[in-house]
């Protein structure tokens, strides 16, 4: 994509770890992560903000599987810092 656009810069770096002096861009894509990050909001918010006025958000997700287990599987899951890359939820287009 570099090569294509040699006049762009482009970031690839996990959602939470995006640079604060990043400044206005033009495009931000969420490519089958959404449905990892334990909390949307925080971790695609200072994407958002930093969106340039009539930049776009594309969000490319599936839904692979339900999430079928036990609360206690779930927390075991969930708390295991090998699982940083925990499926929290299925949300779709509709959601």
């Amino acid at each position: 994509l570099a090569e294509r656009a040699p006049g762009g810069r482009f970031v690839a770096v996990r959602a939470e770890d995006l640079p604060a002096d990043l400044g206005e861009i033009d495009h931000v894509l969420v490519l089958r992560s959404y449905n990892h990050f334990a909390r949307p909001d925080e971790a695609l918010g200072p994407a958002i903000r930093a969106l340039r006025v009539g930049g776009t958000l594309l969000v490319a997700d599936n839904v692979a599987f339900g999430l079928v287990r036990t609360l206690a599987h779930a927390r075991r899951a969930e708390g295991a810092p090998e699982n940083a890359f925990e499926h929290y939820r299925n949300d779709g287009a509709a959601e």
